[in-house]
Parts: C-alpha cells; structure tokens; sequence
C-alpha cells in the first residue's frame, strides 16, 4: 500500500496535534500544577468566582501590588480564602473574556478523551489494573499507566 506525501503530513498532523491536545488537558488539569492560571481556570469550571469577576479583575487593574489587592477584596467583604485571591491576582488573565476562553477550551478537551482499562493476565496476577487514554476524535491510544497497588504493592 503506498501512502502519498499528502496523506502521510495529514496523518502525521492529526498525531502532533492529538498529543499536544493530550499534554495541554494533562497540563490544566494536574492538581499539583503551580501555576495560578491553571488553579483559575479549574476554580472557574466549577464556579468559583461567579459573579465576582468583573469587580475582581477591575481591583486587580488598580491596584499597584498584591497587598493592595488582597485587602481591597477583604474589604469589599468577598470571603475568598488568601490561596485563591492570589492565584487570581497571579493569574495572566486581564479580563472575563480571556478566563471564560480558557474555561470553555478545558472543557472542550476535558470531552475529548477517555480513559479505557487494558488489564491483561499479568496485572490480573499481581492484582492492579492497567489504562490507556483514548483521543475520542482520533481513535490512537495517546497514554498508558498502570495502577499500582496489586497485591503486591509494586
């Protein structure tokens, strides 16, 4: 079977651009992640800041330092806890616009790929399970890992 040129970019295209779908929905939606605009985007999927945030991104503008801001939100009287109003004021986001992009391109990743068992007969022995993550689109297998805590606990 011989694949033209053509087909051959295309297919390679679909391959980088699924892994890098893949990396960038592992990327916003790791807990451990430092980053303020990924902790943002997460608080805002489920809400948090809801009707707060054009009044916060406007004292975020004005104000000169991160001492500014924390206090003009406690006194505003929002009872936001000081780990999120910093990763607000941290965040690279300047207006509601650019966090609700971000919030609706997570989304948009977070339906795009699934999590499948592929278990054989070793992990079925040693008692664990094995996974594959699944781009929905493409249909290639983009992750494995496997489930460690088997009888074993290896």
């Amino acid at each position: 079977m011989k694949i033209r040129l053509g087909e051959l970019k295309k297919i390679i295209k679909e391959e980088v651009e699924g892994a890098a779908a893949y990396r960038r929905w592992k990327e916003m939606n790791d807990i451990h992640t430092p980053s303020p605009d990924y902790n943002i985007v997460r608080m805002s999927r489920h809400g948090y800041f809801k009707n707060d945030l054009p009044k916060l991104f406007d004292l975020k503008t004005s104000a000169s330092n991160y001492y500014d801001f924390f206090n003009s939100v406690k006194k505003i009287g929002f009872n936001y806890p000081a780990k999120p109003i910093y990763n607000f004021y941290e965040s690279r986001f300047k207006a509601t616009e650019e966090l609700d992009a971000a919030v609706k391109e997570f989304k948009e990743l977070e339906g795009r790929f699934e999590e499948k068992e592929s278990s054989n007969e070793t992990d079925a022995m040693y008692g664990r399970k094995s996974y594959q993550v699944v781009d929905k689109k493409t249909g290639d297998v983009l992750d494995r890992y496997k489930d460690r805590q088997g009888s074993l606990g290896t």
